[in-house]
């Protein structure tokens, strides 16, 4: 026992192989549960896929089906808690169908502590958390009740039994329950001997005798024994197998015991050789190790300087490029305004020696001209004709007068 409690507590914990069993026992979980929701009519037929083994989540081995086997899955068992979600395709976008998941489940108070890119693979810690969680929601919903287990009571068949199949001679029974007792009481102290028994018997028997005051037979002891091997080979007894029997189970477990450590004994010497050969590699692993790391320590010591030089080095570089960088967005800025003041200075010296404009204003100002006599004509005509309206207008005042002198000098007359 101390060889084993030392070799078992000599091996290391393995966190990752912890990890995978904890998933593999999370997915036979998940199994039971989906054969309580009836997903092989439900799921398996309707979908046409063959059916999942009971790791099939837990263990990789061929990640695209498996991701589509999972996202049709948790499609079914959404559907299945009363929500929406169409049947996915092969071809659909997997951030996609992995945000409905979550937020599904988000939707039922259940808390996502990873991120969506954990269930790409459809395998997984994640993948059957996910799953986990969809089948108990779906088996609320269904509102399916556990009910308490009941044993089915067999219906005990008598069978015809033969005379040359199970009988026995009685001296014969005798000694094998004799036998099965004595080796029952070296297990089990607290069985009852055989030999207590009988005296007991006999002793209550005695007493009653006594007490009834029953007369002895008048019998010998040769006519006894006589008719006794007389009927003693038509007694005959017969024995009923049972399996419910614990003496039959103690004989197995007998048996299974024997046979491990028969099996131990061979094997035991070998574990033995293989942990000290293991132990012996770590030691030699161990002592390499020890080694190389003070025969590296001067090198590594050497790359850790040259690693904090490089930093530094970045960092200047850091600086003096942000510098740079703004002295060339200044400089950009000034060729602009450059360029802004060489368009400008072109524009106008084009201007100045460009003739156009001038010719432009002699047009002008000879049109102006010619529109400026006109207009003198213009307003000579219309002098023109007030004058003469003016005259015109005083010779009709003049007539009027002379014509009314003239009357009145007749009236005179």
């Amino acid at each position: 026992m101390d060889r084993k409690s030392t070799a078992a507590s000599s091996i290391p914990y393995d966190p990752v192989a912890g990890a995978e069993f904890m998933t593999c026992l999370e997915m036979e979980k998940i199994s039971e549960k989906l054969k309580i929701l009836d997903y092989d009519k439900d799921f398996i037929l309707a979908s046409k896929i063959r059916p999942l083994h009971k790791h099939y989540f837990a263990i990789v081995s061929n990640p695209g089906e498996q991701f589509f086997v999972f996202t049709s899955l948790s499609a079914w068992l959404i559907r299945k808690c009363g929500g929406k979600f169409d049947q996915p395709q092969e071809f659909d976008d997997p951030n996609a169908s992995i945000a409905k998941i979550l937020d599904f489940l988000r939707s039922i108070n259940v808390v996502i502590d990873f991120p969506p890119s954990k269930l790409k693979q459809g395998v997984g810690e994640q993948a059957t958390f996910v799953l986990s969680n969809l089948c108990d929601q779906a088996i609320k919903v269904s509102r399916f009740e556990f009910k308490k287990p009941y044993v089915i009571e067999d219906d005990v068949v008598e069978e015809e039994v033969h005379e040359g199949d199970i009988e026995l001679i009685l001296e014969k029974v005798e000694s094998e329950m004799m036998a099965d007792y004595l080796s029952d009481d070296e297990n089990d102290e607290e069985l009852i001997k055989v030999d207590d028994l009988s005296r007991n018997v006999n002793r209550g028997s005695r007493t009653y005798y006594n007490q009834e005051n029953v007369a002895k037979p008048n019998l010998s002891v040769e006519s006894w024994k006589l008719e006794l091997e007389r009927v003693l080979p038509q007694l005959k007894v017969v024995v009923k197998t049972d399996s419910r029997e614990w003496r039959s189970h103690l004989e197995q477990m007998k048996q299974f015991k024997n046979t491990i450590s028969g099996a131990s004994s061979g094997i035991q010497g070998q574990l033995e050789s293989f942990h000290k050969h293991v132990g012996q590699s770590m030691e030699k692993i161990n002592t390499r190790e020890k080694f190389l790391n003070t025969q590296l320590e001067p090198h590594l010591a050497e790359c850790r300087k040259a690693m904090n030089a490089l930093e530094t080095m970045k960092s200047k570089f850091k600086i003096q490029n942000e510098g740079v960088s703004e002295k060339t967005r200044i400089l950009n800025k000034l060729s602009e305004d450059l360029d802004g003041l060489k368009n400008q200075m072109q524009e106008r010296g084009a201007s100045m020696t460009d003739g156009t404009p001038l010719v432009t204003l002699k047009k002008n100002l000879a049109k102006m001209k010619s529109e400026m006599m006109l207009m003198d004509i213009a307003i000579a005509e219309y002098d023109n004709n007030i004058i003469g309206n003016k005259l015109r207008d005083k010779a009709l005042m003049l007539q009027v007068e002379f014509g009314a002198d003239q009357t009145q000098q007749t009236r005179l007359i």
